[in-house]
């Protein structure tokens, strides 16, 4: 892609207030969307590493975000379809993970 045209996204995307990946993504169809190729994985430094955090502390925090994330897309998905009993549901386990993390603060 042209250094013009990346400019002219990357100034649309500080006007927006989002990033250069979210304008490219708005104007990228499936039918113009091409494999760039194998993806190649990327050596990270674990978290406990860099923070100097407990590893199994870690593992828990990120299971638990995991599962917020799991929920939060169901309650998306229950919202646009109108599913009461499953938004009651996501809203009964969201109180039981705010009193785990009340619990966790506490200690």
């Amino acid at each position: 892609m042209p250094a013009s045209l990346v400019a002219r996204f990357a100034e649309r995307a500080r006007e927006q207030g989002v990033t250069l990946s979210d304008v490219l993504r708005a104007h990228l169809t499936v039918d113009e969307a091409k494999p760039l190729g194998k993806a190649v994985p990327r050596k990270r430094a674990g978290l406990a590493k860099v923070s100097g955090a407990d590893p199994k502390l870690l593992r828990q925090l990120v299971g638990m975000g995991n599962n917020l994330n799991q929920i939060a897309k169901l309650a998306n998905i229950a919202s646009k379809t109108a599913q009461p009993m499953a938004m009651v549901e996501l809203l009964i386990t969201l109180k039981g993970i705010e009193k785990s993390l009340e619990k966790l603060s506490e200690s």
